[in-house]
This record gives C-alpha cells, structure tokens and sequence, in this order.
C-alpha cells in the first residue's frame, strides 16, 4: 500500500522502500521509482531519497523528520521545489 511508504533510499541499482512497519529491498533504480510514483504524493529531496509527502513530520534546516521514522537531508538542488509544493498544503 502506497500509504505505509515513508520514503526510499537510493542503492545504486537497488532501492530501499521504508514502510511503517517493514524494510522492502528491490531491483530498480530510483529514477525508475519515481517515475512510477503518484507526483502528487512523493518528491525527490535528494539525490539518494524520495518521500512521501503525507508522512512528513516536521522540516528543520536542511533535515526532514518522517513519520513514524527516519531523518531525511534535504539537498539545496530539491529544496525550492519541495517548499513549492507544501507551501499550500501548509496554508490550508
């Protein structure tokens, strides 16, 4: 279920897809994950990390708290994008 994804980890040619409850290693790239992915729940943050954005917790600096877990760097490259992005969410 897309919902339990927290985020996902570049391996090279692997990623890892961190679940609410469960660790998944698979086989593809994380251009490939991404392009496969609804846009309008997950974003690139770095060049090694895609989140969902429903499981953000909270953004301090450069670091990006997911809920229930994990601490996510956010690269200077991703940043703007992704503030456009919550920037609404946020104003609701």
């Amino acid at each position: 279920d897309l919902r339990d994804i927290v985020y996902i980890e570049s391996l090279e040619n692997y990623v890892r897809i961190m679940t609410v409850s469960d660790c998944i290693i698979v086989r593809t790239t994380l251009k490939d994950m991404l392009k496969s992915l609804p846009a309008e729940k997950f974003v690139q943050v770095h060049k090694s990390f895609i989140i969902n954005l429903t499981r953000i917790g909270s953004i301090e600096k450069n670091f990006i708290t997911m809920n229930p877990v994990g601490e996510i760097n956010i690269s200077r490259n991703y940043r703007k994008y992704l503030f456009q992005l919550i920037e609404p969410v946020r104003l609701k």
